[in-house]
C-alpha cells in the first residue's frame, strides 16, 4: 500500500489514546490530548536531519538512539533502521517495532505506570514495504540509570527505594504489563523532594498479556533480580524486595 498525499490526524475508532495521520511519506502516530505539530515541522520531511545533531545514547545494526533539543525542549529519538529487503518483506503485514513499542508506552502511561511520555511515531512505507520508523519520547533530564544511583545512596534509602520499586513492579505485574528487561540501565531514578523516583525507560521489549500470569511476572523480574544480587550478595536487601513484591503479586 502506498501512502496517500498528506491526511488530516483521524483518532483512531474505539481507542480513545491514538491518533493517525500521513504526512510527507511517513504514517504518523500521536495522542488526541498532545499537540505535536511543533515537533512534526521539525522532524519531515527528513528526520535523519535532527538525528545527524543528536547526541548520541546508542548505535546499532538494529537502532540509533539520540537527545535532541526541540524549541528549547529535550527529547529522547529513537530510530529503528531499515536492515534490507528481508526486513521489508517480514513487516509487509506486521506492525513495526516502533510501533510496537510505541503502543506499549501508551499502554504503560494508561495504568500510570511512570516512563518517558510518548509523543509520537513515524513509519515509512512504500507499497506496504517498511523503511525507517522513529519513536519521540519526553526526556527526563534530572535522572541516573539506578545502577549509577545505587553506590551513592546509604542503607536506608535502598530500602526505601527497593520498597517502592517492589510496589510498581508488583503492581504492573499484576495490570499484566510486562517490561521485557529490567535490567538496572533501564531503570532511571530522579530524587523528588525526601524520596527516590523511578522511571522505566527502553520498552522495546515491553507487552501488556491479556491476563495475570505468575510465570510471565517471573521472568520479567529475573532480570531485575540478577542485577540486585549481583550489587548485594551478601545482603537481606534481596529478600526484602522479594517478599514486598511477592506480596504485590501474591505469587
Amino acid at each position: 500500500m502506498k501512502m496517500e498525499d498528506d491526511q488530516p490526524f483521524e483518532e483512531v475508532p474505539g481507542t480513545g489514546r491514538e491518533c493517525r495521520s500521513v504526512r510527507e511519506g511517513f504514517q504518523v502516530f500521536s495522542r488526541p490530548e498532545r499537540p505535536i505539530e511543533g515537533l512534526l515541522n521539525h522532524l519531515l520531511p527528513d528526520p535523519e536531519r535532527i538525528i545527524a545533531r543528536g547526541e548520541v545514547f546508542k548505535k546499532g545494526s538494529r537502532n540509533h538512539s539520540v537527545k535532541v533539543v526541540l524549541e528549547g525542549d529535550a527529547y529522547f529519538l529513537k530510530r529503528y533502521n531499515d536492515r534490507g529487503w528481508g526486513y521489508r518483506l517480514g513487516n509487509i503485514f506486521r506492525q513495526s517495532r516502533a510501533v510496537r513499542t510505541w503502543r506499549v508506552h501508551l499502554e504503560f502511561m494508561r495504568l500510570e505506570i511512570p516512563i518517558q511520555p510518548p509523543l509520537l511515531c513515524l513509519e515509512e512505507r512504500k507499497f506496504r514495504l517498511l523503511g525507517r520508523s522513529y519513536l519521540l519520547t519526553g526526556f527526563i533530564s534530572d535522572a541516573h540509570s539506578l545502577h549509577e544511583v545505587w553506590p551513592m545512596i546509604n542503607e536506608e534509602d535502598k530500602v526505601q527505594l527497593l520498597r517502592h520499586l517492589a510496589d510498581l513492579f508488583g503492581r504492573m505485574h499484576r495490570a499484566g504489563a510486562l517490561h521485557g528487561d529490567l535490567k538496572w540501565y533501564n531503570i532511571l531514578i530522579r530524587r523528588s523532594g525526601s524520596e527516590w523516583v523511578p522511571v522505566l525507560v527502553d520498552l522495546d521489549g515491553g507487552s501488556i498479556a491479556p491476563i495475570f500470569s505468575a510465570r510471565m511476572a517471573l521472568q520479567d523480574i529475573d532480570r531485575f533480580m540478577r542485577d540486585l544480587r549481583e550489587h548485594e550478595p551478601n545482603s537481606g536487601l534481596v529478600t526484602i524486595f522479594e517478599e514486598a513484591w511477592r506480596e504485590q503479586t501474591g505469587i
